[in-house]
């Protein structure tokens, strides 16, 4: 029953006249951040290319603030909602689409890998658009939140690097030894403070657990996602493996490095972007998208993870100092 209550505020968004007045498109996009931060501009060219018709948005809990906050849909609606299958089977919308990756509909062999911002909008039908990802800026009160537990001398922008370590797939994650000694440099030898942020679990593995960096201020799990984007906003840097704060990190504007082994960056890291991903020389880089079927397994690699464990501190520390004479 209390489901049931919880629910009432989505419905009435939904149900509300300025939603239903003439046609509508209900699009569905669960999963994990990055996905949904991806999707933002095809929605965006999508309800641009069907003016006359509103949009709704159903999208996982924790991703709809940032969904209404890019203001691309006329309501945003909670996939948790109860009662939204039997609403949808009734309301006979113009186009009812839950977009699905290439990889996600079998076809596991990408020749010419483009972003997934594009390929959303392929689903979507709105190809070829402008795709770049919406620069939102966190709401007055959670800025003001993250500013209360930054202490005075440190609440400057140029001190502060963000760091994500995950939880995502295994093959994905940078060694936890890499990561401490990364932080303890970035410390001693550039003034910086590190926090590591983030939270424990993700979509497929709601239990994970983050690893922590000692050397880091963990702010793991402490902080709601707006407020992980005022976070990024306050910082000159972020460093993160291929994950869903790697996207927002863009959205918030800043230089954001990304650590990549199996996953090819060209589908992740926008165009302009291209030069900040970080990749370690091994024959099997990129495994995810070769052949009939990734070469990996999630949670386990035949090759021992080498492409993100032959990712050297000292690579990323020079790449940090190449960004430093950007912004300086």
């Amino acid at each position: 029953m209390n489901s049931w209550i919880a629910s009432i505020p989505s419905l009435l968004r939904l149900l509300h006249p300025k939603v239903l007045l003439g046609d509508f498109i209900i699009v569905e996009r669960n999963g994990g951040l990055g996905d949904v931060l991806c999707i933002l501009p095809a929605l965006a060219a999508l309800r641009a290319s069907e003016p006359s018709r509103r949009l709704i948005f159903i999208t996982a809990l924790n991703c709809v603030p940032l969904a209404k906050l890019a203001n691309v849909a006329d309501a945003v609606i909670p996939s948790c909602t109860r009662g939204l299958t039997w609403i949808r089977k009734r309301l006979y919308p113009y186009l009812n689409l839950i977009p699905l990756l290439p990889e996600e509909r079998g076809e596991t062999s990408i020749l010419k890998p483009a972003h997934l911002m594009a390929d959303f909008g392929n689903v979507l039908g709105v190809p070829n658009a402008n795709y770049r990802y919406p620069r939102l800026i966190a709401p007055k009160q959670d800025a003001e939140f993250v500013t209360r537990l930054l202490p005075e001398s440190e609440a400057e922008k140029q001190l502060l690097v963000i760091i994500h370590t995950g939880p995502t797939w295994q093959v994905k994650q940078w060694p936890l030894d890499q990561w401490q000694l990364l932080t303890s440099r970035l410390q001693s030898e550039l003034g910086f403070r590190v926090i590591q942020s983030g939270h424990d679990g993700y979509d497929k593995r709601p239990t994970a657990r983050a690893e922590r960096v000692a050397a880091a201020t963990d702010w793991v799990g402490t902080l709601t996602l707006m407020q992980v984007l005022a976070l990024l906003q306050r910082a000159s840097l972020f460093i993160g493996v291929d994950s869903g704060l790697l996207h927002l990190a863009h959205i918030a504007g800043i230089p954001a490095i990304g650590l990549f082994g199996p996953t090819d960056p060209q589908r992740i890291q926008p165009a302009a972007e291209k030069n900040m991903n970080l990749r370690a020389e091994v024959p099997c880089i990129g495994c995810h998208h070769s052949g009939l079927s990734p070469l990996h397994w999630k949670e386990n690699c035949p090759h021992e993870r080498r492409c993100m464990s032959e990712l050297s501190v000292d690579a990323v520390l020079e790449q940090v100092r190449r960004v430093l004479k950007t912004i300086s």
